[in-house]
């Protein structure tokens, strides 16, 4: 990367260099800082502003450029001595595209993390537990990396643990007891946190993995109170950072059973992962009016953009909007879920005391058998 035109950048340049480049190598996974040797702890001055595409003709890749891209930065990669010495020796293996690639990553990564710089911290919450008797667990790794595909700092390197357990039979009356009482001792801790932190000072990202009246008694209990986000497991990915390029799901809504007018019992399928219309209209009584709540496209990962989270609230407002004019406000309300995790968050994250009515959240134990599980409300 030598040659016989202008190899020197003025200071602008050097600046512009060193705000995009943050003072590390450039080189895919070596980010060594340039200004200070890690071995003696001295400072130092190891970087150099290497052209991808030489001054000379005769240089490593050269030929093809304008003299005006040649001078810009555009062409220059801040490199430690070793790395400028390794693309320059084996160009064969470090042609321009690949260069280019490297810089435009590298470059990429240091903007998102002055924009992190600006945002409020992102404290993991790790919310699991036993589902229908199997163990889960949260990969530590996916949580990390979906909050900084979210472009937020971190709070703490460790996430904050709530690991809901109980020595009952899972599904049995006692085990949804004690579990709900596990779960509220623990949101009260974590308030107590929380206030000890300060206001404003995190925002708490949750990431889900546990039965749905539990997930949802969660939402309600913390969403009102805390600064929350929540993350959707992704099982095609096995991921918990959202997608941004898949199309946008839609949602709807529709009355599957009258029932008997001036009924205080209203039944709602929430058929987003699978159907659960059938089990609702078997469960409950026929005086009893059956709503649904279904995703365009069905399955586990039917949420997997923020817009389809965004979407599937709306249709959740409006639901619940519409059975009050329908029915009142003094009525109770048996969810039936099929549900992402993060869906079943959100309808409790975003339950309106004083508004919307009183929930009893089933759980399904197979077989065609729904048992109420919790509360959420009044």
């Amino acid at each position: 990367m030598s040659g016989r035109r202008d190899e020197k950048l003025n200071s602008a340049q050097v600046r512009q260099m060193l705000q995009r480049s943050a003072g590390l190598c450039e080189f895919e996974n070596c980010a060594q800082p340039l200004f200070f040797d890690l071995v003696s702890g001295r400072v130092c001055n190891d970087g150099q502003y290497a052209h991808i595409i030489p001054s000379s003709d005769d240089g490593p890749r050269g030929g093809g450029e304008t003299i005006e891209y040649i001078a810009s930065i555009e062409n220059r990669m801040h490199l430690c001595h070793k790395h400028h010495e390794i693309v320059d020796n084996q160009e064969g293996e470090y042609p321009a595209h690949l260069l280019r690639q490297m810089k435009r990553k590298h470059e990429d990564h240091v903007a998102a993390f002055r924009m992190m710089m600006k945002k409020t911290p992102i404290m993991p919450i790790v919310f699991s537990a036993d589902v229908k008797g199997r163990r889960t667990t949260i990969d530590c790794g996916a949580v990390y990396k979906a909050i900084r595909d979210d472009v937020r700092p971190l709070q703490k390197e460790l996430p904050y643990e709530i690991r809901i357990e109980s020595s009952a039979e899972y599904g049995s009356a006692r085990y949804w007891e004690d579990a709900q009482k596990r779960v509220r001792n623990k949101v009260d801790r974590l308030l107590d946190d929380f206030h000890v932190a300060g206001e404003g000072h995190v925002e708490y990202g949750v990431f889900p993995l546990a039965p749905m009246p539990l997930i949802m008694l969660f939402g309600w209990l913390g969403g009102d109170k805390l600064p929350m986000r929540v993350y959707q497991l992704l099982r095609d990915d096995s991921a918990w950072s959202w997608h941004r390029d898949r199309p946008v799901n839609r949602f709807s809504s529709q009355l599957l059973r009258t029932g008997a007018s001036g009924c205080k019992r209203i039944a709602i399928s929430f058929s987003l992962s699978f159907e659960t219309g059938q089990g609702a209209l078997e469960n409950e009584d026929e005086s009893v009016p059956v709503y649904v709540l279904r995703a365009g496209r069905q399955g586990v990962d039917c949420i997997a953009h923020r817009e389809d989270l965004n979407q599937f609230r709306d249709v959740y407002y409006s639901l619940m909007d519409d059975i009050q004019k329908q029915h009142g406000s003094d009525v109770e309300v048996y969810i039936y879920p099929s549900l992402p995790v993060s869906a079943a968050f959100e309808m409790g994250r975003r339950y309106m005391p004083g508004v919307f009515p009183k929930f009893h959240i089933m759980e399904n134990m197979g077989d065609g058998k729904w048992v109420e599980a919790c509360e959420v409300g009044k």
